[in-house]
């Protein structure tokens, strides 16, 4: 509605046919003068509406605007607790489409394809399909699209379900077509590029669903960030550079034993377990005068580990008297803190290269082959102290107060990193955790359900069992 002095001076006629009634406070009549159509423009949003030229005394402000303005499809109105934000929606919209047939159980990540094709961030308005045989809800999220594709987190609201390849799931909305008030972003060091690298699924993640699908969002596509940094097979570990092991011996005899008799399913479970390790370059074919036996052990999950009795190489072997931590004293370091994050580096041993003189008195024969090591190996007796000094060194003057190293396993305050117990690279002197790639410890689905209060008491007992196994 339009007051009539403005009326005037924004239009020369107006029509006064087919007038609607007013009806206004207390069902009272209010008599339209005419009706016009005006382009408005509010907020760099325009639209053309049909407008009611009302008396003077009759409106109070100018312009009165209401539906005929608001409910237009290409207009989304946002409130907050100190505004009313109009913005502009493009009428053509970016749909987005599942790219691949997935499961949906609880919060599940989908990649997602745009028609058009598109690259860039769009954004996506909170949507609730509520299909009896596929509920789900997809919350206020921005997503990037590289190339028309991209990843969304959508939250299954009972039982699990299938969402069909090529199936719609809802409309975006481009960055740049929307009018927005402020962006606020940090910036993250770029990491090496993880393109070609398995993604973090979310499923795999241990969270607190509490937390919300967006704040689960961000941690999965920060881990997948720093993706290089996570490694979930041998091939993927990383090796060390500016240090390597040496093994110095007093003895000049070469170790020599024949290969310990193994059943024929252990014998495959081991050339299984040394082609593993070749791939990985931890192992090469050797053709040393060294040759320790190999033991295959069965692990409490069932599988085998395959270890090498180093016993023989150990006696000859000049020890090192690097000093390493006292549990007691890491107990103590950790007074105060009211949070720390245990973290345990993945086949730790297996990222500090080998001098290359010292590969030969690693080598150990099985049924079917003669090797030795790039990588150290567990079980030689200098392997602790090498690996602690690495550690030292990386960690420098940070191990006396923020990082405490203790072998493999360090622990670190992380009152300042939050819910998700990561600790990822830093920008700033006063942390070099940027030269060391980690993963956490990840809670079981029942320790996930304790109280805060018994997961920091279920942390110091699972710390003192793993370093007593150590």
């Amino acid at each position: 509605m339009l007051r009539e002095s403005y009326a005037k001076n924004l239009v020369s006629t107006w029509s006064k046919s087919d007038l609607p009634v007013i009806r206004g406070f207390g069902n009272s009549i209010v008599d339209c003068i005419g009706k016009c159509i005006l382009e408005l423009k509010i907020d760099s949003v325009k639209a053309s509406v049909e407008v009611l030229i009302i008396p003077d005394h009759l409106l109070q402000v100018p312009l009165l605007v209401g539906q005929t303005f608001t409910e237009q499809e290409h207009i989304v109105i946002y409130k907050t607790n100190s505004k009313l934000i109009i913005s502009h929606i493009p009428t053509t919209g970016i749909h987005l489409y599942v790219s691949k047939s997935v499961t949906v159980k609880g919060l599940t990540i989908l990649e997602v394809y745009s028609k058009p094709d598109y690259t860039g961030d769009v954004f996506c308005e909170p949507s609730l399909c509520q299909d009896p045989l596929k509920p789900y809800e997809i919350t206020q999220s921005l997503i990037h699209l590289a190339d028309s594709h991209g990843y969304i987190v959508i939250k299954g609201l009972s039982r699990e379900f299938v969402l069909s390849k090529d199936s719609l799931l809802l409309r975006a909305l481009p960055l740049n077509e929307l009018r927005l008030e402020s962006l606020n972003v940090k910036k993250i060091e770029h990491c090496p590029d993880n393109s070609n690298i398995t993604r973090i699924e979310v499923e795999a993640i241990q969270v607190d669903p509490s937390i919300g699908s967006e704040n689960i969002l961000k941690l999965t596509e920060m881990l997948n960030n720093f993706r290089d940094c996570f490694a979930f097979s041998s091939k993927e570990l990383g090796c060390i550079t500016g240090t390597e092991m040496n093994i110095r011996l007093n003895n000049t005899t070469p170790v020599v034993y024949r290969p310990y008799r193994l059943s024929h399913s252990e014998r495959q479970v081991v050339r299984d377990i040394v082609q593993e390790l070749e791939d990985s370059d931890i192992i090469r074919e050797s053709s040393s005068d060294y040759a320790s036996p190999i033991v295959l052990v069965r692990k409490k999950s069932g599988d085998h580990r395959l270890c090498i009795d180093f016993r023989a190489l150990n006696k000859i072997t000049i020890k090192e008297h690097y000093p390493l931590p006292r549990i007691d004293d890491q107990l103590d370091n950790l007074s105060g803190y009211k949070y720390y994050t245990s973290l345990d580096l993945a086949s730790g041993y297996y990222q500090i290269p080998l001098a290359e003189p010292s590969k030969r008195y690693t080598a150990f024969v099985t049924p079917d082959g003669h090797y030795e090591f790039n990588r150290m190996p567990f079980g030689l007796v200098n392997a602790p102290s090498t690996f602690q000094r690495t550690i030292n060194n990386i960690l420098g003057n940070a191990r006396f107060k923020e990082a405490f190293a203790y072998m493999d396993d360090l622990h670190t305050d992380a009152s300042k990193i939050g819910v998700a117990g990561i600790v990822l690279q830093r920008s700033n002197k006063e942390s070099p955790f940027s030269a060391v790639a980690y993963y956490s410890r990840q809670t079981s689905p029942e320790e996930s359900k304790l109280t805060s209060y018994d997961l920091e008491t279920l942390a110091v007992v699972t710390s003192l069992q793993r370093f007593r196994e150590d």
